[in-house]
This record gives C-alpha cells, structure tokens and sequence, in this order.
C-alpha cells in the first residue's frame, strides 16, 4: 500500500479533509496517545504552549513511533513555531 502525504491528498481532492488535534501539553505521553487514535494529522503547538525545540523533538518521536509500531497509524504531525513578534 503506498501511503501518500497529508500535502498531495489535499491538492489532489478538493473533498478530502482532514481532521486533527491540536496539543497544548507538553507531555510526549498525550502526543503518543493521539497518534494512536488515527487522526490524519496531529498539530503541536510551539506558539501558544511551554515547548521548546527538544521538547517538540520528543513529542514528534512519540508520533512517529506509533507510525512504525506494530499496526502502523499513519498520521502527519505538523509544527506550528513561535512567533517571536513582541505582543
């Protein structure tokens, strides 16, 4: 089965959607607890939560490491950066 990105589904069918949570936490537990629900895209939120790089870093391997275990659950995890504009 060849699995195609989250991007290239979206261009391609203008029906497709996509449907994700958001994580506020910075706990790598909560992020592997989504990836195993089967969204088809996991947002982490770096602007409006305590994460930094590394932090960030653990949540993106507890993701993947759902999408490479046993019964593999593909889901994309995209990263929404801080803005560094003085609000």
């Amino acid at each position: 089965m060849r699995i195609q990105s989250l991007r290239k589904k979206l261009l391609q069918d203008r029906n497709f959607k996509s449907y994700g949570p958001m994580i506020l936490s910075a706990s790598p537990s909560v992020a592997e607890l989504f990836a195993t629900i089967g969204y088809s895209h996991i947002l982490v939120d770096m602007e409006h939560s305590p994460l930094d790089i590394s932090k960030t870093v653990e949540m993106l391997r507890a993701i993947d490491s759902v999408s490479s275990g046993y019964v593999p659950i593909h889901n994309t995890p995209i990263v929404r950066a801080p803005s560094h504009d003085d609000v």
